[in-house]
């Protein structure tokens, strides 16, 4: 996480019984998440560019942030607005590289195999590709290679160490 977003947080933490987000201010939240301008919002919610305007720098100061991104990872992890109100056009516009993905509830796509278990397992343990090929009894490089993708599919993420977090926080290993 960015030290910066961290710093956020903490200082959020910090006044959390302070914050009191009104209906307006969530819709304000899951609009802006869409990634459309100012423009495009202020005609979403049928008010002024100006009344948008005030609105969202009003919500930067009560979450202490800066940009849009901020702003958005900040209502993600507070549970504020749901994942699913970010959209790609926002990611494309505001993300660079996305930290997003790190307040994301982990999904499961489809069931685990009892070997892909295994393998997050040995994974989580800071096993190397060839000391798990060895504990499972795996064919060769491709074919743990092939394992690895399936479980990166099946948990939505894009490298080992996410879709060992993700598995971590479904409770899938411990």
């Amino acid at each position: 996480m960015n030290r910066h977003i961290r710093k956020y947080y903490e200082q959020l933490i910090s006044k959390e019984e302070s914050i009191t987000i009104i209906g307006s201010q969530v819709e304000l939240l899951k609009v802006l998440a869409k990634g459309y301008t100012l423009k495009v919002t202020a005609e979403k919610l049928n008010t002024s560019y100006n009344n948008i305007q005030k609105r969202t720098q009003l919500l930067y100061k009560k979450f202490n942030v800066n940009n849009r991104q901020n702003l958005i990872s900040v209502a993600l992890k507070f549970n504020i607005i749901p994942y699913s109100a970010v959209t790609n056009k926002f990611r494309e516009r505001f993300c660079k590289k996305s930290r997003l993905y790190e307040y994301a509830e982990p999904v499961l796509k489809e069931p685990l195999t009892e070997m892909e278990i295994e393998y997050l397992k040995l994974s989580s343990q800071g096993k190397r590709k060839n000391e798990i090929i060895e504990e499972l009894n795996l064919l060769n490089m491709n074919y743990c290679n092939y394992v690895l993708s399936q479980v990166c599919r099946k948990l939505n993420s894009k490298n080992i160490t996410q879709a060992v977090s993700n598995a971590f926080r479904l409770n899938i290993i411990e």
